[in-house]
């Protein structure tokens, strides 16, 4: 009896270690990766890229323009011309306020353009699809952002970005 026992908790003991060799693998991808590095290829990326260059050309140009009328207010009052000061200190203070709404809502709007192409349905599919199709052939059973919070730490050997990454753009045509 005492063998029967012995041999039954050896084989359920080799049965879970045969289990835990099985453990579910889990894989992380850097999203923001992803879609910097495949959309900078892309005309909508390639649009948000347009708007911030001209935002900040733009915004430049006025903070250009402040300088300038700063610029004239220390000239007025170092000639002595109050009224002038006070009106140019006025008009600095509108360009300022201008400048803080201007940089509010270009910035709202550069966001919702970027978040419009990562909420793509199609894109969205598009990289479910890729990050399936890498995580069945590597053997993967759970994908996880890498970014999550809760993701204290995982070695490099996990991380399928590259792998999704080269999956896009071969199904799009690009190297």
């Amino acid at each position: 009896m005492k063998k029967i026992t012995a041999a039954l908790i050896f084989l359920v003991s080799a049965a879970f270690f045969a289990g835990a060799e099985q453990l579910t693998r889990v894989g992380v991808i850097d999203l923001s990766a992803i879609v910097s590095s495949y959309f900078k290829e892309s005309q909508a990326w390639r649009e948000v890229d347009d708007m911030s260059q001209q935002f900040e050309a733009e915004k430049q140009s006025i903070l250009n323009e402040i300088d300038q009328l700063e610029y004239r207010k220390i000239d007025a009052r170092n000639r002595g011309n109050d009224n002038e000061a006070l009106r140019l200190d006025n008009e600095i203070f509108n360009r300022k306020n201008y400048l803080q709404e201007f940089t509010r809502i270009k910035s709202s709007q550069i966001s919702k353009k970027k978040d419009s192409l990562l909420e793509s349905p199609t894109f969205l599919a598009e990289l479910l699809t890729e990050i399936q199709y890498i995580a069945e052939t590597k053997g993967f059973s759970l994908i996880l952002r890498s970014k999550d919070p809760d993701l204290l730490w995982w070695n490099q050997e996990v991380d399928v970005t590259n792998d999704v990454l080269k999956r896009l753009r071969e199904k799009s045509g690009k190297r």
